[in-house]
């Protein structure tokens, strides 16, 4: 199937996918998948490798089209009598056929600019991904569901196993710290689960309540369908005449066992096994019980629930920690301990009773009625082709803003009492940059108790339209305010004139060619800061749109670095203290200048290390925030790349003029463990950008020795540009331009 013309102007996306036989979508994984799938936007085409029956086979239009591969009858045949044997060898030879269609594509002439494993959990999907990426020469994007669904000794591997992706999205903050702390490197991506809000309240309400409770899942113990029969043999000595019915898939030995205990409780007359069932039965079902107990164990979102409460039903659940994200502040959900049977009884017994189900019969659809598919679809795609996050869009990670009390791509926590905070913006020359970062500011949803005071932008000799840009938006809004510096005077010096002018209880350091992720960043950074932090830092991305071999280098470069960070105390080290995107605490800016010393060029002094510096000898406490993202564009030249070398190292070499040599030693010395793990997981994914990388690097440790020790030279505070990094943060890129690719090398 060789690439037609039109695709050519096209961003093409190969998903490859496995699912059980079955005859309806039952998971929510693959529920996801179908909603997502079902958006593909233009500019878009998709391609999908799908096991048969696929789920996609009439869906095929344009820009979605949808091939089978066959795994043979006589292996599904051993599902009943030899489950595992059965998953084992299915698996197996899936992979083998995914791989050989995706030869075959590439054989034809086919090539994909993105490989997406959709669910990636499914590891047969997942291992042949990895191969694809190889094949097509393509990046690689894994979703994953889901980690608590395998054994531990099996999470780790698998986990690790995504290192081999360029981006791993998730789907909630807890997943995403699941994944960090099994040692994943590559670039996390929260995007979240929609709801198809219509399709429910287009169902019809029932004339009657049929079931007293309903379970919808997957029935095995992950889900806490055992914990559900023996809760249901309590509910029954108290409520005889209870009724539970449970919606879903159940695998031949799960069914012995259910079906066992079941008999043993003596409920045989009051569950109601359905199994799978498409949508419409499945919301008529809802909206026919009372309640909806579920107790799985294991979410990392949690869907049943909220489709639940669209229905009008209250729900009680365990208590798990993805609740805070979304659920969590509704009252019509009642959360018990993990595990506590007794206790989930007892609530639904109180429910049922006396009809106290009917107050929630409009709290679930109001709460839930901000929940839909089209911004998790938009920000999916917004991965896929590079552009990641438009500034000024709903970068919510389709969860949601602050404002709204569900969780959201950072863990929204507000801000005790009354916080104030001012903004720093040094700018050179940032005619094509500056105003869309001013509107991302002016953007960000931010609550009631965290007050933005204050804009002040310090124009450092800018000869273009940077000051005129400013100049148009302070006449919109009071609270920004232009400084103007006749000639250049460097970054340091135009950071203490700006934070002079603040007076807020932080202040926040914003370099001018960074654009801020989503509505959300401010409120990320600033959130539920602890008494003795004086600095926070924030989570700069990197930003490519050419394909040179210097773009290529300093992305490698930037991925040594993201992979170094987290090794290195937990991220809350010198190594994430980054000038793009810093907040202080007013005890620290007030007191601090950052040193000018015009005699002694070499002295050339960054300022995020000076804080970070000052921070510690004041006795205060540095902390990184990973949800409060920013990106920024990577030079893409050779040269470019030398001048920020030269730079970092002269920076870094001034400190000991500055700070006592053992908080030097400890500051900057990094485990050799931590940087040898950086630079090996660097090299298994791009071994030749990391020699390059590595060539570079020494060069300018050479360069600089010679400069300082032997010509005696410097470079001097107000340093020479690198150009190829301030050509602007385009977002309104094509959709087949190669844009984000964050931290891959």
């Amino acid at each position: 199937m060789p690439t037609d013309r039109r695709e050519h102007d096209r961003h093409r996306v190969l998903a490859l996918l496995w699912h059980a036989p079955q005859e309806v979508i039952t998971s929510g994984g693959l529920r996801r998948t179908s909603e997502i799938l079902d958006r593909v936007p233009g500019g878009v085409s998709v391609l999908a490798i799908d096991n048969s029956p696929s789920f996609f086979r009439d869906r095929g239009r344009e820009n979605f089209v949808a091939i089978e591969y066959h795994v043979p009858g006589v292996i599904r045949a051993l599902e009943k009598r030899f489950f595992w044997l059965e998953r084992v060898l299915e698996w197996a030879l899936s992979t083998v056929l995914m791989t050989a269609a995706c030869v075959r594509l590439r054989a034809t002439g086919d090539g994909f600019d993105t490989v997406l494993v959709p669910s990636s959990e499914q590891i047969p999907a997942l291992l042949a991904g990895i191969i694809a990426k190889h094949i097509f020469l393509a990046d690689l994007v894994a979703c994953s569901t889901n980690l608590d669904i395998f054994p531990p000794l099996i999470r780790k591997p698998l986990a690790r196993l995504h290192n081999r992706a360029d981006t791993v999205i998730v789907i909630s903050q807890h997943l995403a710290r699941e994944f960090a702390a099994y040692g994943v490197s590559s670039r996390i991506v929260v995007n979240g689960v929609g709801l198809d809000t219509e399709a429910i309240s287009s169902t019809d309400d029932p004339a009657t309540k049929d079931f007293d409770a309903v379970f919808v899942g997957r029935h095995d113990s992950e889900k806490g369908i055992f914990d559900l029969i023996r809760i249901w043999h309590i509910v029954v000595k108290e409520l005889p005449s209870a009724k539970l019915v449970m919606i879903g898939s159940c695998n031949p030995p799960n069914r012995v066992r259910l079906t066992s205990l079941i008999s043993e409780c003596g409920l045989e007359d009051k569950v109601t096994l359905m199994g799978t069932v498409d949508d419409a039965a499945k919301y008529s079902l809802f909206k026919r019980s009372k309640v909806c107990l579920f107790p799985s164990h294991v979410e990392e979102w949690g869907i049943v629930p909220q489709e639940a409460l669209a229905c009008g039903l209250p729900v009680v659940v365990y208590d798990l920690p993805v609740y805070e994200e979304n659920i969590k502040p509704c009252e019509a959900v009642f959360r018990l301990p993990v595990g506590d049977i007794p206790g989930m009884a007892r609530s639904a017994i109180e429910l049922l009773a006396g009809n106290e189900f009917q107050k929630y019969d409009r709290v679930g659809p109001d709460f839930v009625s901000r929940f839909g598919w089209d911004e998790v679809a938009d920000r999916e795609f917004q991965v896929l082709t590079g552009l990641m996050a438009p500034a000024g869009a709903d970068a919510s990670t389709g969860l949601s803003h602050s404002s709204d009390n569900r969780g959201g791509a950072g863990e929204r926590s507000q801000i005790s009492s009354s916080t104030t905070f001012s903004i720093v913006i040094p700018a050179l020359n940032e005619e094509r940059n500056i105003g869309g970062l001013i509107e991302d500011i002016l953007r960000q949803e931010l609550p009631g108790s965290l007050v933005l005071e204050k804009i002040v932008v310090v124009s450092d000799g800018s000869t273009d339209d940077t000051d005129s840009i400013v100049r148009s938006h302070a006449a919109l809004d009071a609270r920004i305010e232009l400084l103007v510096n006749t000639e250049r005077l460097g970054n340091a010096q135009a950071i203490n004139i700006g934070k002079s002018r603040g007076d807020s209880d932080f202040l926040v350091i914003l370099d001018g060619d960074i654009r801020l992720d989503g509505r959300d960043c401010l409120n990320n950074l600033l959130s539920d800061i602890e008494p003795g932090v004086g600095m926070v830092g924030g989570n700069p991305r990197p930003v490519r749109d050419g394909k040179t071999f210097g773009a290529a280098v300093n992305e490698c470069g930037a991925f040594i670095r993201d992979a170094l960070r987290p090794r290195i105390r937990g991220g809350n080290s010198i190594i994430s203290a980054l000038g793009c995107i810093l907040a202080l605490d007013k005890s620290l800016y007030k007191e601090v200048e950052i040193p000018l010393n015009p005699d002694s060029p070499e002295l050339l002094v960054p300022n995020d290390q000076y804080f970070y510096m000052k921070c510690l000898e004041k006795g205060m406490r540095f902390v990184s925030r990973e949800n409060a993202r920013v990106y920024y564009k990577l030079c893409s030249s050779i040269r470019d790349s030398n001048r920020q070398g030269v730079r970092f190292v002269f920076s870094m070499s001034s400190m000991n003029s500055f700070f006592d040599d053992a908080l030097i030693t400890r500051e900057y010395h990094f485990p050799l463990r931590a940087v040898a793990g950086a630079l090996v997981s660097s090299f298994w994914r791009r071994p030749v950008l990391t020699l390059a990388w590595g060539a570079l690097h020494l060069y300018v440790q050479i360069k600089v020795y010679v400069w300082r020790h032997l010509l005696k030279k410097g470079v001097n505070a107000a340093w020479e540009v690198s150009k190829t990094s301030k050509s602007g943060m385009d977002w309104s890129l094509p959709s087949g331009t190669r844009g984000t690719r964050d931290s891959g090398p």
